[in-house]
């Protein structure tokens, strides 16, 4: 059973009052996340090509779908998302097992959308690109056990360094980390898992922990 973090384990003490008013609604992660799939658009998406040597298939042949997704019309979701409670971290504070299921729901409820982009969207995963327009391939990378959602991570993200969260876990076990940074911005990131050519899953060694990293250090 759910069981959100208290106020002063969780405190949006540096938010401003009508940030803080709207993030203390606490609204229920599962609706948020259909409201979310609701309003997206899809903003871009594209075949990436793992950037870290992978000793189990040849260089720049091992791929995952990423797509970012625009929340424009109603900013206040992505900062739930990413900030609130009972949002993708606040499930992660719960259990790794909490956090992981948050995160396949938001992307099966994003599925029909992020797919309809990939299949219209040709220069990006047709036959030229290592997806080779097979949506199947597409959809085996959205589905894996590694695929996230998260904060955009792209260039010019939109981390600002203040207001900050405080979490008592978490500032206990990283003071200075990432997870402090509350970013209040229109994009999330959807990032499948890396296939190798022969169809196995491959999770970079930095990754491997990410959940139990998120649960108890707030960031991976």
């Amino acid at each position: 059973m759910i069981s959100l973090p208290s106020s002063d384990e969780w405190s949006f003490g540096e938010f401003e009052p009508e940030w803080q008013a709207y993030l203390g609604r606490d609204m229920h992660f599962d609706e948020m996340a259909k409201r979310i799939a609701d309003v997206a658009v899809v903003n871009t998406g594209c075949v990436d090509t793992l950037r870290v040597e992978n000793p189990e298939a040849p260089v720049d042949t091992t791929w995952r779908a990423w797509f970012t997704i625009s929340l424009a019309d109603e900013l206040c979701l992505a900062d739930l998302f990413y900030n609130g409670r009972d949002g993708l971290r606040g499930r992660y504070w719960q259990s790794e097992t909490e956090g992981n299921a948050a995160t396949a729901l938001m992307i099966a409820l994003l599925r029909e959308k992020l797919l309809q982009f990939a299949a219209e969207n040709i220069y990006s995963f047709g036959s030229a690109t290592l997806a080779h327009g097979d949506m199947g391939l597409v959809v085996r990378s959205l589905e894996g056990t590694s695929a996230k959602s998260w904060a955009y991570e792209g260039k010019n993200p939109n981390y600002k360094e203040k207001p900050r969260l405080v979490v008592k876990r978490w500032m206990n076990n990283s003071p200075g980390g990432n997870w402090r940074r509350a970013p209040k911005g229109p994009l999330l990131d959807i990032k499948g898992a890396f296939f190798t050519p022969n169809s196995k899953e491959y999770i970079p060694w930095d990754k491997r922990e990410r959940a139990y990293n998120i649960h108890r250090y707030g960031f991976s």
